[in-house]
């Protein structure tokens, strides 16, 4: 759903970058804003625009996957006493003086609880784990998706847009792979470019990846066809409501239908594929590599070793079988929040740019 945001605002600002206000003559003055006004806008819109992306990151994106791979009931271990002292345990996760066999609460239990375990375990730069992969993935995605499209794929209508975001994906399974076990492990001191794992691993990944691309694209494509199909109307065309043809309450349904198409697919469809996707890749994860969160390497017998003749990862239709329901809905609660902040960061946002419309005054806008 976010992917269709970002494209329709897009589409929108290119649209409107080259419409001036209307004018009933050629010859009057246009106006268009000045100076200070972009530099303050300009600088606003920056910093609202990092404080989203570093919510989006750390709760929607970082916190997502642990949430996604973490087992809700781990071993259960006696904590183990302190030679140095026989009163005393180890700090162990979930262990207590009073109930040394108490089953441990899930870490991503709550937003704040998964920032203080990440800290502890990873330091305070914790939140942004895996960001130099991510980055790298994503310019490595944009760079392929020009290719496979031959710059001509920037309609979101055109199939050679979602063919060729789908090769692009597909081409960089092996670092989308990589940033998953980077987020889902413990510290290492090798660089992110190490990490990335060969073409057999690209092998055992790649159909999750196909599966939670294709899924995207059509999440991304039905509501917009939906959404595109709105009467359209230009700014030079004047009032758009003195169009005979306009009807606002059909506009106002279609926009809530595909609001909600976007919302159903996006849970029913999209989710689902991007959890596989993330339980896949958790699964090939190297046994030398300890995880962060705790995380059953088997998916409750499901996954056989290659060593003892296994495929060494789980396969698509178990990866989402063995995600339990208070897993799910975990999940879902880590999405929510993270969207409850986002909307919030945008009303801010939204909020300084009208204040500084009406301080600015006279100054927003100057003759040309």
């Amino acid at each position: 759903m976010s992917a269709i945001t970002n494209h329709l605002v897009r589409r929108g600002l290119e649209a409107t970058s080259h419409l001036s206000p209307i004018t009933n003559n050629d010859n009057e003055d246009r106006r268009q804003l000045s100076g200070w006004a972009m530099l303050v806008f300009g600088v606003t819109a920056v910093v609202f625009g990092l404080i989203a992306f570093a919510i989006q990151y750390t709760y929607g994106t970082l916190v997502a996957v642990l949430a996604a791979v973490e087992d809700p009931h781990p071993d259960i271990y006696e904590p183990i006493k302190d030679p140095n002292d026989p009163n005393k345990t180890a700090n162990m996760v979930g262990s207590g003086p009073n109930s040394p066999l108490e089953r441990p609460a899930p870490v991503t239990r709550s937003l704040r609880a998964t920032i203080l375990h990440l800290r502890a375990r990873a330091g305070p730069w914790s939140r942004f784990r895996g960001l130099g992969m991510y980055l790298c993935l994503g310019i490595c995605r944009s760079v392929l998706a020009q290719l496979f499209t031959f710059g001509h794929g920037s309609t979101l209508i055109n199939p050679v847009y979602s063919l060729g975001h789908i090769a692009a994906d597909i081409v960089s399974a092996t670092l989308e792979l990589a940033w998953v076990h980077i987020v889902i492990s413990e510290p290492s001191a090798k660089p992110f470019w190490r990490r990335i794992p060969g073409y057999s691993s690209w092998v055992k990944i790649a159909p999750a990846v196909a599966l939670r691309s294709v899924a995207s694209q059509l999440t991304l494509i039905l509501p917009a066809q939906l959404g595109l199909g709105a009467h359209a109307w230009r700014m030079e065309e004047g009032n758009p409501f003195s169009d005979p043809d306009y009807n606002p309450r059909a506009e106002i349904i279609r926009a809530i239908a595909t609001i909600l198409l976007a919302i159903c697919l996006t849970v029913l469809i999209e989710l689902p594929a991007t959890v596989t996707m993330i339980r896949v890749a958790a699964s090939i994860l190297s046994e030398e590599e300890e995880t962060i969160v705790p995380f059953d390497r088997t998916f409750a017998g499901k996954v056989q070793p290659a060593i003892l003749g296994g495929s060494g990862k789980i396969g698509l239709l178990d990866a989402w079988k063995t995600f339990t329901w208070p897993s799910r809905i975990r999940l879902l609660k880590v999405l929510v929040k993270t969207f409850g902040m986002l909307i919030a960061v945008t009303t801010t946002c939204g909020v300084f740019f009208a204040a500084e419309s009406m301080l600015l005054g006279e100054n927003t806008f100057v003759k040309t």
